[in-house]
């Protein structure tokens, strides 16, 4: 699930990570500062290199239009994590 900025004393009971979010040349990049990430969390989505989606997810239109991407879903497949010192980088190629 991607959603905008919360307000600072909204809690999710959800497991959740902030990610700075943007699209260039046709790849959405979601990067995970490690600062951010709780260390269960770590364990469990960033132990391997690949992320996989089972079912194609849509961003908000919102979101969508304000990174300027020409469509709003992401879908299925195995996606590569790319670990930084500072940083858990995710991309997905958008297909036209």
């Amino acid at each position: 699930m991607v959603m905008h900025k919360l307000p600072p004393d909204h809690l999710l009971k959800c497991p959740n990570a902030p990610a700075w979010i943007s699209f260039e040349n046709g790849l959405l990049d979601f990067r995970f500062p490690k600062s951010d990430v709780l260390r269960q969390d770590v364990l469990i989505r960033f132990c391997s290199p690949w992320f996989l989606v089972q079912e194609s997810f849509q961003l908000p239109r919102y979101t969508a239009r304000r990174l300027g991407m020409p469509k709003h879903w992401v879908q299925p497949g195995l996606y590569t994590i790319e670990e930084t010192a500072k940083e858990w980088l995710l991309s997905f190629r958008l297909q036209a």
